[in-house]
């Protein structure tokens, strides 16, 4: 799959576009391109910083779903977009 966006509902009723690479299954998605992922952080505000020899994990909530944020380092991040209609028993 190519880079393609998933509209998310903010708070205030503004829909942003989530970047993503690849459905794993209905409801759970990833994006690998740091630079995508980049955006994603800066649209949704996610707090998330490098720390040197450390993998950073930073779970963030959003409506029904919530953004996983791995960082290894500047050029390796990935993040995982974990929807409300994710049915885990198909795992």
């Amino acid at each position: 799959m190519d880079a393609a966006k998933i509209g998310l509902e903010q708070d205030n009723g503004e829909i942003l576009g989530h970047n993503i690479h690849s459905e794993i299954q209905n409801g759970l998605y990833l994006t690998t391109d740091t630079l995508l992922i980049n955006e994603n952080i800066n649209n949704f505000n996610i707090n998330v910083e490098v720390i040197p020899n450390q993998v950073v994990t930073k779970i963030s909530k959003c409506d029904k779903v919530a953004i996983i944020t791995f960082v290894v380092d500047e050029s390796r991040k990935y993040q995982y977009l974990v929807g409300a209609d994710l049915e885990i028993g198909k795992m």
